[in-house]
């Protein structure tokens, strides 16, 4: 129980200082890094993962999330010396969860692709091979045997599928909810949260088109990830179809459980709401 208690106590402890790194890279503003590292640290998916289903793995993976978001923006707009972010983030994510080292892969390969004429013309391919290059070095050690046994043993049918796919959709009225008193789970966003998506909402309607920054397009980007992957969550996103569909059912199955989104969606909505304060 003890360490269990100190390993909750550090979780706790490395998603604000990985907050306050990532944010106080992007953004000047003192009062939006605080209330970052608040609003990450609060979120109501964490606690739901510590305090009702005992995830450890995806508790620690939301650790990083914050430095992927921040390392991708250096590499492709942002300062491209601080390519080690995506680096630390990734490899933090790829330790701890493997699932969302996948769910960090896909997002990556999306933005690459959506800025890749910037990426070419700015020659940021080379600070992405850099980060790429660190992180398969550094975690060579755990990819090298994960990887054999995959394709090599049981470990894909046995192990990881299991469970099979365990559909609960989600009311969007529940998004505004918190930490239940009545250990029941709730997935939430939570009201901090969907005020944040609010902010980038109010933004996007409200600045003119002309004097978006590269910051403003990215967090545009990041509202969009966020409000999908929400929408993921929900009833409304056609899951037993796709679990119907041969060429989708092996990925659906492996997901398991469609709340998975609800951790990248909020690390979204948190910067779009923190740095769309600071830059309004």
């Amino acid at each position: 129980a003890l360490s269990y208690k100190v390993l909750v106590f550090l979780a706790n402890l490395g998603s604000a200082v990985c907050a306050y790194m990532a944010v106080k890279s992007m953004c000047r503003s003192r009062r939006s890094i605080i209330l970052a590292v608040v609003l990450y640290t609060l979120m109501p998916y964490r606690f739901t993962n510590i305090f009702s289903r005992g995830d450890l793995g995806e508790t620690l993976a939301l650790i990083f999330w914050p430095l992927v978001i921040a390392g991708l923006y250096h590499v492709i707009l942002g300062e491209r010396k601080r390519w080690y972010y995506l680096v630390i983030g990734f490899g933090g994510v790829l330790q701890s969860h493997i699932l969302s080292a996948a769910f960090v892969a896909v997002i990556c390969a999306v933005t690459a692709l959506l800025w890749c004429v910037r990426i070419v013309k700015e020659k940021r391919y080379i600070e992405i091979g850099k980060a790429i290059g660190m992180t398969l070095l550094l975690n060579m050690w755990y990819l090298v045997p994960f990887v054999c046994y995959y394709f090599g043993e049981n470990l894909s049918t046995e192990v990881l599928r299991w469970s099979g796919y365990f559909e609960q959709s989600i009311n969007p009225s529940n998004f505004t909810q918190s930490i239940s008193l009545y250990h029941k789970q709730y997935f939430s966003l939570g009201l901090a949260l969907l005020g944040c998506a609010g902010i980038g909402v109010i933004r996007l309607l409200c600045e003119r088109q002309e004097k978006r920054s590269d910051m403003d397009s990215y967090l545009l980007y990041l509202l969009v990830t966020g409000c999908l992957l929400t929408y993921m969550t929900t009833g409304y996103f056609p899951n037993r179809t796709l679990l119907a569909n041969g060429l989708f059912e092996d990925i659906v199955t492996m997901i398991q459980f469609p709340w998975r989104f609800l951790g990248p969606a909020s690390s979204c909505f948190m910067f779009v709401g923190v740095i769309g304060l600071s830059e309004s």
